[in-house]
């Protein structure tokens, strides 16, 4: 079963499910490469799939801990975290992406400060 997206806010959703929309707002090569990522995480059965995939897929730390990236464009990223109550963890009590199979997108951002 695919993973299932949600989004932080209505106009985060819109521009996201609207190509227009999301060419306006985040430029045409940012909007196609955000589609393609979308499409991958849609495709996916859980969060540790994504890994693998084109997009540069990684865990965020220090004070993004708990929050995942994929890259858009050099240094434009879309921000996801798990949205499952409780979020699995395993033992050692990091997530268990094996078993993430919803995410929240949280952002679209460059958080390099470049």
């Amino acid at each position: 079963m695919p993973i299932a997206i949600s989004f932080i806010s209505s106009k985060l959703k819109k521009q996201c499910d609207s190509a227009a929309l999301c060419r306006q707002t985040f430029g045409e090569d940012r909007s196609k490469a955000l589609m393609r990522r979308l499409g991958q995480i849609k495709a996916a059965n859980c969060v540790a799939d994504l890994f693998g995939l084109p997009g540069r897929y990684h865990r965020l730390r220090e004070d993004r801990d708990g929050q995942f990236a994929a890259a858009i464009s050099a240094n434009f990223r879309i921000i996801f975290v798990p949205d499952h109550e409780p979020i699995p963890k395993r033992e050692d009590n990091s997530i268990d992406l094996s078993r993430v199979t919803a995410v929240q997108i949280i952002g679209m951002e460059d958080y390099h400060g470049a």
